[in-house]
């Protein structure tokens, strides 16, 4: 949304307007990546390799394809602002690896764990009764 409000401060209507596409390519490709990768179930190392490589060769196809779509049909496009938009957003989400986790100590995100969602090791409380 910054990108697009400073590119239309910079270049006009359509200086936004190619921002917001070069968002869009960008976040259209990583929900492909993510389709791939949650539509398959990981049976060990090799598929988590194997399934990563297909989802990124989708992204990749993907932002190709509609960067490709947004140069041919949108003559007006603001080259800087839509590919400065695209890298900004591609930037953004694949830093989003190094956030995460839990406010928890001691607690393993599933991207570590490997598995479906964050887990935190659990503390067993022993409870004593008086008679």
């Amino acid at each position: 949304m910054v990108a697009a409000l400073l590119a239309g401060w910079l270049a006009g209507g359509h200086g936004a307007v190619s921002a917001v596409l070069g968002g869009l390519v960008s976040m259209i490709a990583g929900a492909g990546f993510a389709l791939m990768v949650a539509k398959n179930k990981i049976r060990s190392a090799g598929d988590v390799l194997r399934d990563a490589f297909r989802a990124e060769a989708v992204k990749i196809t993907l932002a190709i394809l509609l960067l490709y779509a947004v140069f041919r049909w949108y003559p007006d496009v603001v080259a800087v602002a839509l590919i400065g938009a695209f890298c900004l957003t591609v930037l953004i989400f694949s830093m989003a690896i190094f956030v995460g986790g839990s406010a928890e100590p001691g607690a393993v995100t599933s991207a570590v764990a490997g598995a479906g969602a964050a887990e935190t090791p659990k503390q067993e409380t022993t409870q004593t009764t008086q008679t």
